[in-house]
């Protein structure tokens, strides 16, 4: 019975050290979270004036509104996209977002209008080429409100 105690323990302990080495193969063949990566807010921003280059660039009035119309669409969506990475509720943020957006859109874009448009030099008019003005200031603050929102992301690796 001394034989059979001794091999029982024996086994007993090849299996205990197997299955320790077979848990610790396990726990390292788990994928690894990835290192965060920076995000470079100028160039998400830069990204969003080279989809317009060709119209703003075109020397026609209206073909540099929509060009620059695209842009602010672009910024508008990074704002999103790297917003909602910053909070839980993405769907909700995200509604929230896209409504504060149109707010910022209407409001700025009015202001602005009437700064280059509809003051007391512009009479009769101003002139076609600050038609366009009103939408580089606004693309502006939304190219700073999308610096802030990386800037938020990498600090705290979101």
């Amino acid at each position: 019975m001394g034989i059979w105690k001794k091999m029982a323990g024996a086994v007993f302990a090849a299996l205990v050290l197997l299955g320790l080495g077979f848990a610790a193969g396990q726990a390292s063949a788990a994928p690894k979270k990835k290192a965060y990566q920076p995000i470079d807010a100028k160039v998400l921003i830069a990204a969003c004036w080279e989809i317009s280059k060709e119209r703003r660039d075109s020397g026609n009035t209206s073909a540099m509104r929509q060009g620059t119309a695209e842009t602010i669409g672009c910024l508008e969506d990074e704002i999103v996209r790297n917003g909602v990475a910053l909070f839980k509720d993405k769907d909700r943020q995200e509604k929230n977002m896209r409504d504060y957006l149109e707010k910022i859109r209407l409001g700025v874009q009015k202001l602005y209008w009437d700064i280059y448009n509809n003051h007391l030099g512009c009479k009769p008019s101003c002139g076609t080429m600050y038609t366009v003005f009103h939408l580089g200031s606004h693309s502006g603050l939304l190219g700073e409100i999308l610096t802030d929102i990386i800037m938020q992301r990498n600090e705290y690796k979101l």
